[in-house]
């Protein structure tokens, strides 16, 4: 640390505790415990205290396999004091995933609960160097015996966590990586993103300016802590704004039937959605308390990680009388663009791009497109990732800030500087040479009131190269013979000649990634050769 300016990041995160002490700051909903900003820093620097008492130190990395939980996030916030970089694993994946996480990280901390310990025991017995951390959940207590590599919240509670001759920051810089994230790709082998502390600190704050986030909303954190949308959107952007959040488990079925019941409890006002979340709670969702509670207490609602069909944003606001604003962003450049109540509200928009952020629409050869023309979208940020993870040195390969990324997204600008997301590069779909966005079939497709959810994918054709499927779940007790005549009708009425779809392709349930993405590649792998038309 050499100058005060150097200084700005860090003093910001600490002065957010200083000025909120007494105010509550995380709501364990699994417990129902909760903990002031005081209190959460307090429990930080005392887990600091118990990684570096076993060895840990600035510049380490910490492989985190926990479930949602208020253990997890003081865990995130222990390294970030210590200039520990936290590499999170969701413990959801395969174990062959977490193999390879954990040995593409080379971690010398393992952080670990009772419920997750069999998915890095192996490694740990390959790495007797490593350190392992048992963080012991409240309601997982039972299910471990005390020793000298546990924590636990009740045990830091029973002394003060100031211990040792240290204080948060030291040795660390704003430029100190804070976190590496390995994407969550449909087939590819995943890539670790880097990012530093003064990158997340900077985006999270210029997003919480821009959408108005301030230390009145509380956010319901049921997106899993292990990726961006959980850590970055449901922890960071809260914590800084001198907000709160409550931590659930991850969002499932049971927690979709009572989803209501922690939130008017814990007075939740805020919201992170993703689309499948969104067409769980429309299906399922019958309490009446939700739709009322919405209308009189919710502040925002935002909804990200995924393309939101505009049919189901639509009726989501009519069914909870809430406004919701998209936003866009990825791991390698966290936000980039957001609707707020400062700009006006354009259906299908993700918003204008963030101030110190730049965007341009371009061609194949990188060359700038004209207002309402689709293209690749290319973005600047002074938030961009340090780089992807170098799987031969597993350092990350410096990325030049000034450079362009390319997103591998497809979308346009409008003339007034709203950003339109129309697809992936990869699923665009290229039928006798005319380009197709396989986005705008399947909104339409959502309009039949037989369909809930659509996937449209290309296929191999002789003639025209690619061929338009469209994959669909219908309603409950409705089959493709019943629909697939009044589907194409729409589509006709609807849609230019060349986007109708040709096959027709029903599934009980989608192939997701962990961010609720439909997983593409396994429907081209499923579907991909079809041999007769269905009627």
């Amino acid at each position: 640390m050499t100058g005060s300016k150097e200084r700005n990041v860090l003093e910001q995160i600490l002065s957010v505790t200083n000025k909120n002490r007494d105010r509550v700051f995380l709501i364990d909903a699994i417990n129902d415990r909760q903990f002031s900003f005081e209190e959460f820093y307090d429990l930080s620097c005392n887990l600091a205290t118990k990684l570096r008492s076993r060895g840990a130190r600035a510049g380490d990395r910490a492989a985190i396999v926990c479930n949602n939980s208020a253990e997890l996030a003081v865990t995130y916030f222990s390294c970030l004091y210590q200039g520990i970089t936290a590499v999170p694993l969701n413990p959801s994946l395969h174990q062959s995933d977490i193999d390879l996480i954990l040995a593409s990280s080379e971690p010398r901390i393992v952080v670990y609960s009772p419920s997750t310990e069999r998915l890095v025991t192996a490694h740990l017995l390959r790495h007797s160097d490593v350190i392992p951390v048992c963080v012991i959940p409240v309601h997982e207590a039972s299910k471990t015996r005390h020793e000298a590599h546990c924590w636990s919240i009740d045990s830091a509670l029973e002394r003060h966590s100031g211990a040792e001759d240290w204080k948060p920051f030291d040795n660390v810089s704003p430029r100190t990586i804070f976190t590496i994230t390995f994407t969550s790709g449909t087939t590819a082998i995943p890539k670790g993103v880097a990012h530093r502390v003064e990158s997340i600190v900077h985006n999270a704050t210029v997003f919480n300016e821009e959408t108005g986030v301030v230390s009145c909303n509380r956010f319901y954190n049921m997106l899993s802590m292990a990726y961006m949308a959980g850590f970055l959107n449901l922890l960071i952007s809260p914590f800084l704004a001198g907000g709160s959040v409550v931590v659930s488990r991850t969002f499932d079925a049971k927690l979709a039937i009572g989803f209501w019941k922690p939130v008017i409890k814990h007075e939740v006002n805020a919201f992170w959605l993703v689309p499948t979340i969104m067409s769980v709670l429309m299906k399922v969702d019958r309490d009446p308390e939700g739709p009322r509670y919405c209308r009189t207490h919710v502040d925002k609602v935002f909804v990200g990680t995924a393309p939101l069909p505009d049919k189901l944003r639509m009726d989501f606001m009519a069914k909870y009388g809430v406004q919701v604003w998209q936003s866009y962003g990825l791991s390698e450049t966290l936000f980039v663009s957001s609707n707020s109540s400062r700009t006006s509200s354009h259906a299908g928009s993700v918003g204008r791009v963030l101030e110190g952020t730049s965007l341009r629409i371009v061609d194949k050869d990188g060359i700038d497109l004209p207002r309402n023309t689709e293209g690749e979208i290319v973005v600047r940020s002074p938030d961009l990732m340090e780089g992807y993870l170098d799987p031969q040195t597993l350092q990350p390969e410096t990325f030049d800030p000034e450079s362009w990324f390319r997103t591998g997204d497809i979308g346009y600008l409008s003339p007034e500087g709203n950003l339109y997301i129309t697809g992936r590069k990869k699923d665009l779909i290229i039928r006798g040479g005319i380009n197709i966005s396989p986005r705008s079939i399947e909104n339409v497709l959502l309009e039949h009131e037989a369909v809930e959810q659509s996937a449209v994918i290309s296929v191999p054709d002789e003639v025209y190269g690619e061929e338009i499927m469209a994959v669909l779940k219908l309603r409950t007790g409705v089959s493709v013979e019943q629909v697939v005549q009044s589907l194409r009708d729409m589509c006709r009425e609807r849609l230019s000649a060349v986007s109708q779809p040709r096959f027709y392709r029903v599934v009980d349930e989608f192939p997701l990634t962990s961010n609720g993405k439909v997983q593409k590649d396994s429907l081209r792998k499923l579907f991909g050769n079809p041999e007769n038309e269905a009627p």
